[in-house]
Parts: structure tokens; C-alpha cells; sequence
């Protein structure tokens, strides 16, 4: 900010005398109108304006000069106010912002606004992971790996829900259900769905450790898993524990831990099945 002053001790000093000064003669103004309207009133009981009250006289003494005289003061110093008054800036003491650089600034805080949801790590209370989505070239060879006649699909990490909003497009007769922490990247995936027409995709937020992902997992047919080398090695006696005997598990880049054992790869997609 600037360190200059915008008008000088005298100058407000001078516009509150003018301030004070107009309130002054508002008031005796007023009381002007009421003695007149006073001494009009009772002019058949009284000889003159005597009987009214002092400050009545003096205000119809002064008339209107002096009821005048400090609002035009003041008047004076608004628009001395409006005309030297500016507000400072990054570019400059009393230098205004140029219009390009705060269309820039505010374009650059929505974007970043926007992306945060994105970066927030989520995945589940114990691990927290960044928004990783998946590649386009992985996402057809999990399309085309899923077995034919699978009924039921469950995204671990869901993400802004890509995996089963493709799978319920190429499959209609597929229920594809995704968890994710992220409240923000659910809501975008059920808006997309919602929009893409896609009914047989639903995304629930939560934690998929849970007890209520469990439930999903036990009638699942295919499991996606997209996560690092730590996530897995919990997942695999998680997987092994609630998965039904014959489901098959999709992983992106990184294997589950042993027993389980990968039968084929295709892209960096692993196919597990549950034995």
C-alpha cells in the first residue's frame, strides 16, 4: 500500500467542520420550522416572536445562509474525496489492476479451485492416496477381460468413476458398483452416469475396508483394484475373505500378494481369480 496519505490532517479537518457544521444547521433549520410554525399559531395570543423559544429566534434570525452554507462544504469535500480517493494495488501506489491480469488472477483461482477435489487423497481412512486415473489402454483390456455372463462389477477406488461407467455402456446387463472416499469425486461420477444415461452404474462413498463394501464384494463376479504396492498387500486376504469362490480381480500395474497368482496379463492389467 501506499505509504502517501490521501488528504491532510487539514483537509479532514476541515471536512469535519464542514460535517458538523452542516449537522448545525440541519438542526437549527429544524427548530427554525418549528418555532415558525409555533409563534404562526399562536399569533393571536402574542404581540410578536418573543414568546418563542431562544434557539427558534436565532435560527429565524440567522435565516438561510447559515443552514446552507455547511452543506455546500461539505459537498465540496465529497467530491474532493472522489476526486483524489484511489485504491491501492499490487501494480502500484493508486495504480489500478489491469483488467487481462485480473481476468488471469481469477481464471487461475477457479482452476485451482476445481482441481483440489482431484488431489485430495482419498481411496479409504487408511490409506491415503492421490487421484490416480486410469489409463485408456488399460481400460479396454479390463473391458475385454471381464468374463462373459458377470453379472455384478465393483470398483475399489472408483475415482471420477470411469471404469464402471464404460463397463455399464459396453455391458448393459451389468450392475457396476464404485467405492470412493472422496465425496467430490463420487458426486462427479454420478453426475456423469446421470448424464450418460448410463442407470446400471452406482457409486457409493465410503471406506473400501468397510463392512459395507464387504457386502458388495461378496456378490461380486469381477473386482477392479487399482492401487499401490501397499494397498495390495492388504487387499489380497481382504479379497481372499470376502469374494466369492470364482471371482475374477482386475489390478492395474501392481500384483497382489501371494497365494494369489496372476493367470493371464494383458497391457498392465493382471487377471486374478479367486480359488
Amino acid at each position: 500500500m501506499s505509504s502517501t496519505a490521501l488528504f491532510t490532517a487539514p483537509e479532514v479537518a476541515a471536512a469535519a467542520e464542514g460535517v458538523g457544521a452542516a449537522a448545525e444547521g440541519v438542526g437549527a433549520a429544524a427548530e427554525g420550522v418549528a418555532a415558525s410554525a409555533s409563534v404562526g399559531g399562536v399569533g393571536a395570543a402574542a404581540s410578536s416572536t418573543s414568546s418563542a423559544p431562544a434557539a427558534a429566534q436565532r435560527a429565524l434570525a440567522a435565516g438561510p445562509p447559515a443552514a446552507t452554507a455547511a452543506p455546500r462544504r461539505a459537498a465540496a469535500f465529497g467530491r474532493f474525496i472522489l476526486q483524489h480517493a484511489e485504491v491501492p494495488s499490487p501494480g502500484g501506489a493508486g495504480k489500478p489492476l489491469p483488467l487481462p491480469l485480473v481476468a488471469l488472477g481469477s481464471l487461475l483461482g477457479v482452476t485451482v479451485l476445481a482441481l483440489v477435489p482431484f488431489l485430495v487423497p482419498g481411496v479409504s481412512k487408511r490409506f491415503r492416496v492421490p487421484y490416480n486415473p486410469t489409463e485408456a489402454a488399460a481400460l479396454k483390456s479390463m473391458l475385454r477381460a471381464i468374463p462373459p455372463g458377470a453379472r455384478t462389477l465393483v470398483d475399489l477406488g472408483s475415482g471420477d468413476g470411469r471404469i464402471c461407467l464404460a463397463a455399464a455402456r459396453e455391458l448393459p446387463a451389468i450392475s457396476a458398483v464404485g467405492w470412493e472416499f472422496n465425496p467430490v469425486l463420487v458426486a462427479w461420477s454420478r453426475a456423469r452416469a446421470l448424464l450418460g444415461g448410463a442407470k446400471n452404474a452406482r457409486y457409493r462413498c465410503g471406506d473400501f475396508m468397510s463392512e459395507s463394501c464387504a457386502k458388495d464384494l461378496r456378490r461380486a463376479d469381477v473386482v477392479v483394484l487399482y492401487g499401490v504396492q501397499e494397498i495390495m498387500q492388504a487387499m489380497g486376504p481382504h479379497l481372499a475373505k470376502h469374494l466369492p469362490k470364482g471371482a475374477t480381480v482386475l489390478t492395474n500395474t501392481f500384483m497382489l500378494p501371494p497365494p494369489w497368482v496372476p493367470h493371464d496379463k494383458q497391457s498392465t492389467v493382471l487377471m486374478y481369480r479367486n480359488r
